[in-house]
Order: C-alpha cells, then structure tokens, then sequence
C-alpha cells in the first residue's frame, strides 16, 4: 500500500517532457558551461586592457639659484610603431577566438554525453519493455499450459516450466528496474537537475543521418586551430624589437630665458627579451600546428571508421527485424500446435525465448547506432553551438 501511495504522489510531482527540452533545462542550469561563457566575457576585458594605449607621462621641477628661481615641465607619449598596433590588435582578437572555440568544445562535449547517457537510459527503459512482453507471451502460454491439464491433456510439470518461467521473467523485470534507475540518476546527476523528470524514451537517432558529410569542424581542432592563431600572433607581436617610440615635449624656464624642447626616444633592444619571447612562441606555435595535423588526421580516420560501421549496423538491424517476423510467425505456429496437443511445450519455450532474444538484439543494435551517431555528430561540429 506505501509502495502504490509513494508511485500516486511521484506520479503528481512528475511530467512529462522530451529529450529537447530537457536538454534545455540542462543547458541553462550547467555551471561549466556558464564559466565558460564567462570566460568570452574576460578574454574581451583583457583584449581592451592589451590593446589600450599607454598613459602619458608628465614630469615636473623648481630650478632654485641662490635668491631666485625658475621652472620645467614636460610631457611623454609612448606611440606604437608602424605595423605593432594592428599585430597587438590580431593577437587581443585571437584571444577572444580562443576562448569562444573552448565554449564551443566544452559544450559538445557537454552535448555529446548528455545524449550518450539519455540513449543508454532509453535503452534500459526498452529492455523492461521487452520483458513485460515477454511476460505477456508467457503467461498466455501458462493460461494454455493450465487449460490444458484441467482438461487432462497437459501435465502438472508442464504448467509448473511455465510459472517458474514466469517467475523468472518478474525477477529479471525488477533486476531490470534497478538498471533504469541507476541510467535515470546518472542522466539527472550529470545534467545537474534534481527534479524528478518523467522523460520520453525514444531513441533520438532511428534511421542513419542526413549529416553524413558535414561541413563543421570537430571541436577540438577548432579549438587547436585558434589556439595556434594566437601563437602566431604572439610570435609576430614578440618580432617587433621597437615596440613604442616616445613623443617628449617640454618647457623649460629658467632666470634669464625659455627653452622648449621637443624630441623622442626609444627602448634599445640590448637587454630586450623580445628576441628570446619570439623564439619560445615561435616552439609553441610549431608544436600547436603539429598537434593541429595529428588531430586532424586522426579525425578522418574516425569519421570514415564509424560511417562503416554504421553502414554495417544499418544492415544487421534490418536482416533482425525480417528475422524478427518469421520468428514471430513461427511462436504463433507453435503455440497453436501446443493448444491442440500438437506441440512440444519445450520447443515452444524455445522459440519464444530466441523472439525475446532477437528483439533484444535489435535493442543493442540500435542503442549501437545511436552512440556512434553521437560520436560522429562530435566529430563533424554538428554540436559546435555559439550560444
């Protein structure tokens, strides 16, 4: 009675929603993600800090000479030199870059998972499904089993295979709600909602996808490739050996005359770690463009390795569902053999048990195609989301 008033007031608490939206409310509640944006919004700050010019500098004096005095002032201006500016500005971009490229790959690796763990739990929610049907074929071939020993055609061992079958079916239906629950939790528990969600259960991926060729690029090249952006521009910012040159005016009085004095000056390079910064991000950006090529090479190899085997299983799951039907046809067979006292009760158990097996391997199969749908769906960019 507890059990039917906790299911009643679960039942009031809970409603039902598809997996889109509640990957939006996924989404909006996930703190990585947040930080990630975040961090758009600081790389930004800290490009306007590198690319904003240098304060003026002023300098001032009294000139005392015995009984009298006088004065100076002047005024400096750092100013970049040709060519500095625009490199400054390509590096403060590339930053920004950067950080948008790891938003997006933090969020299809978010996206990715979510939809792994939403299959593997719709996955579990079928194979219940599949044993209740199992239960229903069993215990009609029970109802016939004890039809038949009341009338004196069957035997008392006969209907006893077919409730310990039974029994065994309710065991493995229990067993099997744990499995739900635990896939349940692991989805609410990365998703970061404690609300307790009545979800849909259907596989987000039933046919092979139309983005089979996309123009996206995978995440985590994207990310490398704008990392290696801002290395270059590091090395051509580190190139420049004169950076500033500075305007100095000034005004100078002194007992007998004025002096105005205009001029400029420069760093010398001759204790500069410019030459020796260039080198060190000229190693980073030769080691960030071979990383580049390793990925990308590697991510063609993935991408023409799981379209083959998606071919391969989109071939399997259709030989087991013609299977399927003359499996299904021939149980029918044997179970009106059975009712006449044509059939093997045995045999019959053992067709019925090869349908729930071959429906159980059409699950798998498609719980196969869908994660490595999901896979390529990360490989292509097909997650790479801005926002």
């Amino acid at each position: 009675m507890k059990a039917v008033v906790l299911l009643i007031i679960m039942a009031i608490y809970m409603y039902s929603i598809d997996f889109k939206e509640f990957k939006q409310k996924a989404i909006e509640v996930n703190y990585v993600l947040k930080s990630a944006k975040l961090s758009i919004q600081a790389s930004k700050k800290s490009s306007e800090i590198l690319t904003q010019y240098k304060n003026p500098t002023v300098e001032g004096g009294v000139n005392i000479y015995e009984n009298k005095q006088g004065w100076d002032l002047s005024l400096s201006q750092p100013i970049r030199v040709l060519g500095f500016g625009k490199d400054l500005q390509n590096l403060a971009t590339s930053y920004t870059n950067e950080a948008k490229a790891n938003f997006i790959q933090t969020k299809a690796l978010f996206l990715k998972e979510l939809e792994s763990l939403y299959t593997n739990f719709v996955f579990e929610s079928k194979l219940k499904s599949l044993l209740l049907q199992e239960l229903k074929l069993n215990q009609d071939l029970e109802n016939i089993a004890k039809d038949r020993l009341e009338n004196g055609a069957g035997t008392k061992v006969q209907y006893l295979m077919t409730t310990l079958e039974t029994q065994n079916i309710y065991n493995a239906i229990l067993e099997q709600e744990a499995n739900i629950q635990i896939s349940y939790f692991d989805l609410l528990n990365f998703a970061n909602i404690d609300e307790m969600l009545d979800i849909k259960k259907e596989f987000l991926y039933t046919n092979l996808p139309d983005h089979i060729v996309s123009k996206e690029v995978n995440p985590d090249i994207l990310k490398e490739t704008k990392r290696y952006q801002r290395l270059s521009n590091q090395v051509q910012v580190q190139d420049h050996n004169f950076k500033y040159i500075d305007i100095i005016g000034g005004y100078e009085q002194e007992i007998d005359q004025d002096i105005v004095r205009i001029g400029v000056g420069m760093d010398i390079p001759i204790f500069s770690r410019s030459s020796k910064n260039a080198q060190l991000a000229r190693i980073n950006a030769s080691k960030s463009a071979l990383l580049l090529k390793e990925l990308k090479l590697k991510n063609d190899l993935k991408i023409k390795a799981l379209k083959n085997e998606l071919q391969n299983l989109d071939k399997q799951y259709k030989a087991l569902m013609k299977q399927q039907e003359k499996q299904f046809q021939l149980l029918k067979l044997y179970e009106e053999g059975y009712k006449i006292s044509k059939g093997s009760l045995t045999e019959l158990l053992t067709v019925k048990n090869r349908v729930i097996e071959q429906k159980r391997k059409a699950l798998l199969v498609q719980k196969n195609i869908n994660l490595k749908v999901i896979e390529l769906n990360y490989l292509q960019g097909i997650y790479n989301e801005n926002e």
